[in-house]
């Protein structure tokens, strides 16, 4: 099978879809200094077979590209929880753990003379912890919780739901405060001239997450926990 995308330099892919860096470091592509190459070449030499990287990378470019019209409005509250879990929450369990090396590699290369990266590196595992802890708590205790309460379950008590999503809308804004922290220090993810495609990547990867994540909590400020509140209203 042909691939449009065979003859495209390999840093010009990972420019374009920052997340087929996964699939180079897993089968030793060289992204950065050596990317300058078609992806036919590096598949070629690499050690897997060129068919698992041209799979793998069609798989990334298809999740960048995947975009729905769905309007959560119109959905009942379980349907809500159901669709912020599928789109958001495995997909940003998974870019933490991939994104963690590369994070890390900037600022032990870079660190010393730009001690932003430090920081910047700080930032981001203060984030990953908080929303690894955040997510779960959703997924395992408040999510279920609000799913009970709309389902009419009589053993819910009213006040336990409304102080369970104010805690969420509390760890929001310390959410935010972190990625506003990361944007500020990073320019607005501005690149020096000099960066490498570690330093490309970690900030294109930084931004696509921060406005994911944006995403994410205005769905659940802003229209998931509205229409709990008006469910609450109406009771």
């Amino acid at each position: 099978m042909d691939y449009k995308f065979q003859e495209v330099h390999v840093a010009t892919l990972v420019k374009e879809y920052p997340r087929t860096a996964d699939v180079f470091r897993r089968t030793g592509i060289d992204y950065c200094c050596g990317g300058r190459i078609p992806l036919s070449e590096a598949a070629g030499n690499c050690r897997v077979a060129p068919e698992e990287v041209y799979v793998a990378v069609q798989d990334k470019i298809d999740a960048s590209d995947h975009r729905d019209g769905i309007d959560m409005r119109y959905m009942s509250v379980p349907g809500m929880i159901d669709y912020i879990q599928n789109k958001y929450h495995q997909d940003l369990q998974e870019e933490l753990v991939n994104l963690t090396p590369f994070v890390a590699r900037l600022a032990a290369r870079h660190g010393a003379a730009q001690p932003h990266l430090t920081e910047l590196r700080d930032l981001f595992e203060k984030f990953k912890g908080e929303m690894t802890e955040h997510t779960a708590d959703e997924d395992d205790f408040v999510f279920p919780l609000i799913t009970r309460y709309a389902n009419e379950d009589q053993d819910v008590e009213m006040e336990e739901v409304k102080g369970a999503v104010q805690k969420l809308i509390d760890d929001h804004e310390g959410t935010g405060a972190l990625l506003m922290r990361m944007r500020e220090i990073t320019d607005g993810y501005g690149l020096p001239a000099t960066a490498c495609g570690t330093y490309t990547l970690v900030y294109s990867r930084l931004e696509d997450m921060e406005k994911r994540t944006f995403d994410h909590v205005h769905m659940e400020n802003h229209i998931l926990f509205e229409k709990v509140s008006d469910m609450i209203n109406s009771r």
